[in-house]
């Protein structure tokens, strides 16, 4: 008896409307002939389904009485509830005639919420099979689609009218070329290879506004597993796919995967506080491919750190790579005697160079000065520590975002600020200095810059703070140190904008919290709208504005109610720690 082999069509499966669907058509070719396997489900209930084989190039006619040539089968299918009393479903089983013909059938159901949806599937003999799959097997990457398409609808069946296989062939036929390469792939492998390869050029080629809807369009197709970011639509994690798609091989499912895992990696450090930036690179080496034997192994990861926050945004593994080979490079050479005198972390000027946040002056070679607080609450002026004043000019030659000059003022705030773990952009690399901060956001930027810890007790104590939520941990700190209270009982609000008087009170709150305090000149200025102020807010506002920390408008008015700007608070920041004092001192 002759072999015979159906493949089915990759994504014959569909959804349809309402509640029933046409499931998978499952083949299978046999020595004793072939197979076909159709599964329906629905979710109506009990229902008869009719379906219908149409031979190749045949249509349902409106009366099928007397028209036998038009039909290679018609079956009824009784498909009856689960145990559960759900779903119903029916598995329906029959074999070709003996003389099929080659081609491409259409299955139709007919009855019940599936009448008129239409399958198709392909037929080919055993001789014909085997000099298509040679073909295919046998191309090389330019000839891969070629190839496919010369045995669509004898063979298996392809969509010749895609448009990422019109506008990008060639990209598509190498994509062909890399899935099935050394697979000896069956016809199924085939049409499955196309399906991807049209689907990965379209993710390569799509507007960033559509690369999420055709990631989900194409989950199954791809057979891949997202991780919660990609899943939540994670906005910065797409903006670093948009930009690393174009430079990124991405002909396999695993070549997509491996550039979605690195977007990730790179759009979290991105926004990586300075505690955080060696770990992640750590989680997602596997994509950056960094040896970490000799090079983060054999340093302080304290001083990488600096560096690797000091170097952003990325945009690249290959830019993550380079930076950390180069930092550890230099970390990892015996250090130049580097004597830096001077102290004080007060006054005005240029964040770089030296005295620039107060006096002093550095020997034994260049070195940038930065104000750090150690977990204990000290403010302390260090230098680079190690790290080679060439690099880290090279480093800082590096736009650090694209949209500093939205807000040039605020610049060199926002460069201290990002160079030292306290904010952080977008990973599309902006900053968007004119947006206003969230109150989780501020709370999280206090914490990470006055190193502040504290219990977790007051876990599930707000409805809008999900457990697992980024701003979690920082609420509970926040709560449980008194630095902040929520806006109701039962709500804190995190992503409501912060007033200008509500930073006032946390700053204060938490400044004793590090068990610190600020350095004041003198009283506290006359507001035109002080009335304004409210009374919770009033004694924070004019301790403040007596340190320099928080000032009012030209005006001479506060706002205490306006919003707090990225940019004006990267400017808060900095002035704070430049006014931190211990309480002994």
């Amino acid at each position: 008896m002759k072999i015979r082999y159906l493949a089915a069509v990759f994504a014959a499966a569909f959804a349809v409307s309402g509640t029933a669907a046409l499931a998978d058509t499952y083949t299978a070719a046999e020595a004793d002939g072939t197979s076909v396997r159709i599964h329906v489900t629905s979710d109506a209930g009990n229902a008869r389904y009719t379906v219908y084989l149409l031979k190749p190039g045949k249509t349902l006619p409106e009366d099928s009485s007397g028209e036998t040539d038009v039909f290679e089968r018609i079956e009824s299918i009784d498909a009856s509830n689960d145990e559960a009393g759900v779903f119903a479903s029916h598995e329906l089983a029959f074999e070709l005639s003996e003389n099929a013909q080659t081609g491409v059938y259409t299955v139709i159901m007919g009855g019940g919420e599936l009448s008129g949806r239409e399958l198709n599937i392909t037929y080919a003999a055993n001789d014909v099979l085997n000099g298509a799959l040679a073909a295919v097997n046998g191309a090389s990457a330019s000839e891969a689609a070629d190839a496919a398409v010369n045995y669509n609808g004898t063979a298996w069946s392809v969509d010749t009218d895609n448009e990422a296989y019109k506008h990008h062939k060639s990209e598509v036929s190498e994509s062909i070329y890399e899935i099935i390469n050394g697979k000896a792939a069956n016809a199924a492998d085939v049409a499955r290879a196309f399906e991807q390869a049209c689907a990965l050029s379209e993710l390569k080629h799509c507007g960033e506004e559509e690369i999420c809807d055709k990631l989900f369009l194409y989950e199954s197709y791809l057979g891949a597993e997202y991780s919660d970011e990609v899943k939540n639509k994670n906005e910065d994690l797409i903006s670093v796919f948009a930009e690393l798609r174009t430079g990124e091989s991405m002909k396999t499912p695993q070549e997509l995967a491996s550039v979605l895992k690195a977007s990730e990696g790179i759009m979290k450090l991105n926004k990586s506080d300075r505690d955080g930036a060696v770990g992640i690179i750590k989680e997602y080496n596997d994509v950056f491919n960094i040896d970490l034997a000799s090079t983060i192994d054999k340093v302080d990861e304290y001083q990488l750190a600096k560096g690797i926050i000091a170097a952003r945004p990325y945009s690249t593994p290959a830019e993550i790579k380079e930076t950390v080979t180069e930092l550890c490079d230099e970390l990892s050479k015996p250090k130049e005697e580097n004597t830096t005198t001077g102290s004080g972390v007060s006054g005005g000027g240029s964040l770089h160079g030296g005295g620039s946040m107060g006096g002093g002056t550095t020997g034994g070679g260049t070195s940038t000065p930065s104000v750090s607080v150690r977990p204990d609450g000290t403010v302390i002026e260090s230098t680079t520590d190690g790290v080679d004043s060439a690099l880290l000019a090279s480093l800082d030659s590096k736009p650090l975002f694209s949209d500093i000059t939205d807000a040039a003022w605020a610049a060199e705030y926002i460069k201290y600020a990002a160079e030292n773990g306290i904010m952080t952009g977008g990973g599309d690399g902006t900053f968007r200095p004119n947006n206003a901060v969230t109150r989780a956001e501020f709370l999280k930027i206090l914490i990470v810059s006055l190193k502040l810890s504290g219990s977790a007790e007051q876990t599930g104590a707000f409805a809008d703070v999900p457990e697992g939520s980024w701003f979690e941990g920082y609420v509970n700190t926040g709560v449980g140190l008194g630095i902040v209270n929520g806006t109701s009982e039962t709500e804190f609000s995190p992503n409501a904008p912060v007033t200008r008087q509500d930073a006032a009170v946390m700053i204060l709150r938490a400044v004793s919290a590090a068990e610190l305090k600020l350095h004041t000149d003198g009283g506290a200025p006359e507001f035109t709208d002080s009335a304004d102020i409210s009374d919770y807010a009033s004694e924070a506002v004019a301790e403040l504005s007596s340190s320099g920390v928080i000032n009012g408008y030209e005006d001479g008015s506060f706002r205490p109610g306006n919003s707090l700007l990225r940019s004006e608070t990267a400017k808060v920041i900095y002035t704070m720690i430049s006014a931190l004092e211990s309480r002994e001192g």
